[in-house]
């Protein structure tokens, strides 16, 4: 929890290396059969454990005020967020 775009950019640069998809159309509509297939965003799916760990491995390199940003972003609104980190 709240590392969720971290996880989705680490399924996006997987899937863009193993689809053969070459216009943006036939990407998104493969990423979301991938998606639909349950081969990406399942927790019974191998690939899912994989984006797992490569996250968790992201999470570990953070500094200390990064990780406690992210603890305090994923539970505010955009906005609230902003004020309190400029404020």
């Amino acid at each position: 929890m709240g590392f969720e775009d971290v996880f989705v950019q680490h399924a996006l640069k997987y899937f863009d290396k193993q689809t053969t998809q070459n216009t943006k159309e036939a990407k998104a509509g493969a990423f979301v059969k991938w998606w639909i297939d349950k081969k990406i965003f399942s927790d019974t799916a191998d690939l899912y454990w994989i984006l797992h760990e490569k996250t968790h491995k992201y999470k570990k390199s953070l500094s200390d005020d990064r990780k406690a940003n992210r603890e305090l972003a994923k539970n505010l609104p955009r906005p609230e967020f902003l004020k309190r980190v400029k404020g």
